[in-house]
């Protein structure tokens, strides 16, 4: 196996495929190869390198999955340092402009932004499950990435953030702006976590600064309906909901 270039968040990424799931799934990321640009980052992952449990994985977890699984934490791990993070979350992309949408696991988040799909034009899914988040070109932008949940739903692009916003399961649909220190520990829970040093730990914090400032964020009390999908579009985009309900 030889070592392929890739763009991922506008970065070049060289790197490694020796399973067909990390493979197929970054296809969309290719770069030509006779692309001159020098690596951003390296990705060669040895599966055998590590035991699973070092990473709390399944020790019966394929060699396959786990080398997925390890790329992707490779390259969010070091994403920090390009002014970037992981907002575990599902992204849609409408009229150039990235909605986020993150909640814990099992909460609907998914549902919801697939819900968009269905009842507002022109909308796409940016990334399923772990887009990258940057600062580049003095705009905070969200991407598609190849790591993006079971059903690797993701596009090739990066597209400016109109807002964030956290999803929790209600009886009613409410949706309210957050203040920084209600954001802060959400999308602390929900993103890869600088284990190597204090000075990492500082650059996250600084990057969330600096997005907090630009990016507005909201909670959304949400029942998973159409109603919910209205509640959360017209206060996201400013724009009326296009269908009667």
């Amino acid at each position: 196996m030889s070592m392929e270039k890739f763009c991922f968040a506008d970065l070049t990424v060289e790197m490694n495929c020796h399973f067909p799931l990390l493979k197929n799934r970054s296809r969309k990321y290719l770069l030509p190869p006779d692309d001159k640009r020098k690596a951003d980052i390296t990705i060669d992952i040895d599966v055998n390198e590590f035991g699973r449990e070092m990473f709390h994985l399944p020790v019966n977890l394929s060699d396959e999955l786990f080398e997925y699984t390890l790329a992707g934490e490779n390259f969010y791990r070091r994403l920090l340092s390009f002014n970037g993070m992981m907002l575990h979350s599902s992204v849609v992309e409408y009229k150039g402009r990235a909605y986020i949408f993150s909640a814990n696991s099992g909460v609907g988040k998914s549902t919801h932004t697939h819900l968009w799909l269905d009842y507002i034009p022109d909308t796409h899914i940016l990334n399923d499950d772990k887009p990258a988040v940057r600062f580049f070109d003095g705009v905070y932008k969200a991407y598609g990435t190849p790591f993006s949940g079971k059903h690797d739903e993701s596009m090739n692009l990066g597209v400016p953030i109109g807002a964030i916003c956290f999803i929790e399961r209600a009886k009613t649909n409410s949706i309210r702006r957050l203040s920084p220190s209600e954001i802060v520990p959400l999308i602390y829970q929900q993103t890869t976590q600088p284990i190597f040093s204090e000075k990492h730990m500082g650059i996250l914090f600084g990057f969330l600064d600096g997005l907090l400032k630009e990016v507005p964020v909201y909670k959304l009390g949400c029942n998973i309906s159409a109603e919910a999908v209205k509640t959360s579009f017209e206060q996201l985009t400013g724009e009326k909901f296009p269908k009667e309900l």
